[in-house]
């Protein structure tokens, strides 16, 4: 593992700004320290089986990169949002950017369905709660009872509550969504992504045989429409080096989870988080 130190730089200067408090490190770890050259950022390493992850998302500035929302205060929190062809340039002199054999290697160290909560930070993801939305779906079939009810009614409600608690059981045991515990301290966040904006084009307004073309003040300084940016709090979006199309979409919370992709193809001009590897021993 390689361990660059950086003296005389204090600890207060904003370059330094460490992740909020909110989304802890797995303190039972003994992380590695990287100084990047470049900018003189620092970053926590983890190994995980012969690999050097970064523990945090880049930060580096380049030209096709973004802070969502284009506020710097994500930026600190989240790393920065790469284009796809930007983002092998965005990791630190000796490092690179993950290949899908790098990835599967990872995923395989976090056990086959886990990687929503071993790859994760303990805390900062919109996870659904289990229990509640398990009460919801029953309320749906099983009807309020009076307080005290017959004994044909009790038999039904037991009977009902049996086969809620058999089809639980048979269900999978792996749940990815329920409690993150970064046990590995990969520490992924959800820092979402930028999606591509696009152009606004003028609509005709027409009338008598004529058409003129209308914009306001405001569509002229911004002329984009729909989101630029979205699903920071439930979903990360990382780039491979090379060919990979992976999702981790828990089946209770379609709308939380973790999606690795290369920018071959359309996926290029899309702005997702980005990890950086090397091998130890080089």
């Amino acid at each position: 593992m390689k361990t660059l130190l950086l003296l005389g730089i204090i600890a207060t200067s904003p370059i330094w700004a460490a992740p909020s408090s909110r989304y802890p490190w797995n303190v039972r770890l003994d992380y590695g320290l990287l100084v990047d050259g470049r900018d003189g950022r620092h970053y926590k390493t983890i190994e995980i089986d012969s690999l050097e992850w970064l523990a945090e998302n880049v930060k580096f500035v380049t030209d096709s990169s973004w802070c969502y929302e284009r506020d710097t205060t994500n930026c600190n929190i989240y790393g920065r949002l790469y284009r796809g062809s930007e983002a092998a340039n965005a990791c630190p002199k000796g490092w690179h950017l993950p290949t899908a054999d790098e990835w599967r290697s990872l995923l395989r160290s976090a056990g086959e369905g886990h990687a929503l909560t071993r790859l994760t930070a303990s805390k900062g993801w919109a996870t659904p709660n289990i229990a509640e939305e398990a009460t919801t779906a029953l309320s749906k079939w099983i009807k309020p009872i009076s307080s005290r009810p017959t004994k044909s009614v009790a038999a039904r409600l037991a009977k009902a509550q049996a086969e809620a608690a058999a089809a639980a059981a048979a269900r999978p045991k792996i749940v990815p969504d329920s409690h993150p515990d970064d046990r590995l301290g990969f520490r992924l966040l959800p820092a979402g992504m930028r999606i591509v904006p696009k152009p606004f084009h003028a609509q005709p307004t027409c009338g008598y045989g004529e058409c003129a073309y209308v914009e306001s003040e405001a569509t002229k300084r911004n002329p984009i429409v729909g989101l630029e940016f979205g699903r920071q709090g439930s979903f990360a979006y990382l780039w491979s080096a090379t060919d990979m199309d992976t999702s981790f979409v828990p089946e209770a919370a379609q709308d939380v989870g973790i999606n690795i992709l290369s920018s071959l193809g359309t996926m290029d001009p899309f702005g997702f988080s980005v990890r950086c590897v090397e091998k130890i021993g080089r």
